[in-house]
């Protein structure tokens, strides 16, 4: 983290915050856009079951999982993550992918 960042804070900082007005729950399932999850399974601000948990709660979610990614991106992930977000662009419709788009 400090090699990053530059300092130190502890990961419980997200955990702190202030949660008003961001429980969306709800809404997730009526999602019609085919929707990118990318999980992350080294990021210690929303570990993998987060990323699971909102790819199944949308409407038209597809998970991805990025071996190595954290919280910020590093160079090791750019290919993956890059090739993720260009098929999701370019191949994914909302009839192919079942969404009602």
């Amino acid at each position: 983290m400090i090699a990053h960042s530059g300092r130190h804070d502890p990961v419980t900082a997200h955990a702190r915050m202030d949660t008003t007005g961001i429980d969306r729950g709800a809404e997730l399932p009526g999602v019609a856009v085919p929707t990118l999850v990318i999980e992350a399974p080294e990021d210690p601000a929303y570990p993998p079951p987060n990323s699971g948990h909102l790819s199944r709660a949308l409407g038209c979610g597809r998970m991805v999982r990025i071996p190595g990614m954290g919280h910020a991106i590093n160079r090791t992930v750019i290919p993956p993550l890059a090739a993720a977000i260009l098929t999701q662009t370019t191949q994914t419709t909302p009839a192919a992918s079942g969404c009602a788009g």
